[in-house]
């Protein structure tokens, strides 16, 4: 029962890892957007945006 446990310990460790990667792709991804939102945000003409496509 000892490698049986071994082995399943392994796979938890694998899967919480992939979790963790996950969670912060999803939480890079929200940062992304935030400052994207910030950039692009609504505002009254477009010669004030601090960055321009052309």
């Amino acid at each position: 029962y000892v490698a049986q446990l071994i082995q399943i310990e392994s796979d938890l460790e694998a899967a919480n890892d992939q979790i963790m990667l996950f969670s912060a792709s999803a939480a890079g991804l929200w940062a992304v957007n935030v400052i994207h939102a910030f950039i692009s945000g609504p505002k009254d003409s477009f010669s004030s945006l601090p960055v321009s496509l052309a």
